[in-house]
């Protein structure tokens, strides 16, 4: 059924990058060189590199202190650290923010074999960075594919996720019950990914039209047309034109597609089944877009079936980068969520 319905797609895209080689040959493979390129951090933050499972994986963060709780921001595709800029600094007197390069995305290590992109490799890895980083939970933040992995690592390491805030993406049962025609046409991309090397042919075609169509013209792009810079488009594209960085970016599908059908795997069959079973012990905050292009609103219904303590919100006028297209919004509600959650205090202990 899977091969069925991926096959037209395949050679639909196949199509339109023959007329695109044929109609516009020196543009379609037109690349800007950036690799010289250096760019400023937004504010000061400290860059380091953890190793995890094998892997070196590059951290950002923000308000390193004695004391503070950790919070982990875990960005989607086809982005980077740099997706929460606004939070690292926004957050930083309260906790130690960091921001992760994904395993495959940045400066982090790009391990070649698709199955390394799988669910249980990447939970494992969020997991391990909080040890690394000294901590054993933390307030889990995430958006898009990041926010996937988030869903994942609640389910298989409750103990390492204090509070969870997912960004752009629906919880995987909910989504999975309202899964419509309308969705399975927004979500074409998840088969034409499936295909060998065409996928990484096209979107880095026209020197990485890719980011100019998520960020600028799109239909996906942020409403606010402030929230990323030509400056921010140019650092993204320079880090997805690195040797192997978009079959790492793409295998974070593929992997899903093997798991989810013929691979066998149990930590993902576990989470899964935590997650239908609304399992997850700790509170949830879900931020949504009502103009988000690649995943309707409609997914999100019914989410409180498998989410204990949810908070759900749809922001008005945003676009599928949530965090970036309203900052603002985010962060009020990030912080009437983390007030609203806070461990009572005893009367005895708050007199002592």
């Amino acid at each position: 059924m899977l091969t069925f319905v991926a096959i037209p797609i395949w050679i639909a895209q196949g199509f339109l990058a023959l007329l695109g080689v044929t109609l516009g040959r020196k543009t379609f493979f037109q690349q800007k060189d950036r690799s010289k390129m250096t760019f400023t951090d937004p504010f000061p933050v400290e860059h380091q590199f953890l190793t995890v499972n094998g892997l070196r994986l590059h951290a950002v963060s923000a308000g390193h202190g004695r004391g503070k709780p950790l919070m982990l921001c875990l960005h989607g595709f086809p982005e980077l650290w740099f997706s929460w800029r606004q939070q690292l600094k926004e957050f930083q007197d309260d906790y130690e923010v960091v921001a992760i390069d994904m395993r495959g995305y940045g400066e982090s290590d790009r391990p070649k074999s698709r199955r390394a992109y799988d669910l249980s490799e990447l939970t494992s890895d969020v997991s391990e960075v909080i040890k690394a980083l000294g901590h054993k939970e933390c307030v889990l933040v995430a958006h898009d594919w990041g926010a996937f992995v988030a869903w994942f690592t609640a389910a298989l390491y409750p103990a390492a996720v204090q509070k969870l805030v997912i960004m752009g993406l629906p919880h995987p049962t909910a989504w999975k019950v309202n899964l419509d025609f309308n969705q399975m046409r927004r979500s074409w991309y998840f088969m034409f990914f499936q295909c060998p090397w065409l996928p990484e042919f096209m979107l880095t075609a026209q020197d990485v039209a890719l980011f100019d169509g998520c960020f600028r013209s799109g239909p996906i792009a942020p409403r606010n047309k402030g929230a990323v810079s030509d400056e921010d488009i140019e650092r993204y594209k320079q880090a997805f034109q690195q040797p192997g960085a978009p079959t790492a970016a793409i295998n974070y599908y593929r992997a899903l597609i093997d798991c989810a059908t013929w691979h066998n795997n149990p930590a993902f069959r576990k989470a899964s089944k935590a997650l239908a079973e609304g399992k997850l012990p700790m509170p949830v905050l879900m931020l949504y877009a009502d103009s988000d292009t690649a995943l309707g609103t409609q997914l999100v219904k019914g989410t409180d079936r498998f989410v204990k303590d949810l908070e759900l919100h749809v922001l008005e006028n945003c676009s599928h980068w949530v965090q970036q297209d309203k900052p603002a919004e985010v962060h009020r509600l990030m912080r009437g969520f983390l007030k609203r959650t806070e461990p009572a205090v005893a009367v005895g202990a708050a007199a002592a």
